[in-house]
């Protein structure tokens, strides 16, 4: 599906009603989903140059703005699931300016193959991580 960069969704927007792009189910009303977590553009914001904004690119080029990429995609059910399902574990555990949960959890634990360059891990062995947090299936 082409995302696009919609700024309607307004409260006295019509709803938009189509099929949900996750459950599949017709005659949804979408919600204006985010395309990436709304707390991941946030932590894309850098202070400390003078356009703290992301980098976004599109057909015309490259430019920084605030703006989040959205579009009616998935029905209320489907954007819950997301959201607890692993947004919010995933935002409490990656890479933020002062910490990165996942890493501290992740140098704890024994790697289950470890080459020259790359480590992997099994989440099971890893004390600390929710596992069920990323279930989003029914």
């Amino acid at each position: 599906m082409k995302m696009k960069s919609k700024e309607v969704g307004g409260a006295k927007d019509p709803p938009v009603i189509g099929q949900c792009a996750l459950c599949l189910e017709g005659n949804q009303k979408l919600e204006n989903s985010h395309f990436l977590p709304a707390g991941v553009y946030r932590r894309m914001i850098d202070r400390k140059h003078g356009n703290p904004n992301p980098f976004r690119f599109n057909d015309s080029g490259w430019f920084q703005d605030n703006n989040q990429i959205r579009d009616f995609l998935l029905c209320r059910a489907c954007e819950d699931r997301l959201n607890n399902g692993g947004e919010r574990w995933f935002l409490n555990y990656c890479w933020s300016q002062d910490q990165f949960r996942l890493a501290s959890l992740m140098d704890e634990a024994a790697p289950a193959t470890a080459e020259t360059r790359i480590k992997s891990y099994h989440a099971t062995q890893i004390g600390g991580i929710d596992r069920s947090a990323s279930h989003i299936s029914r």
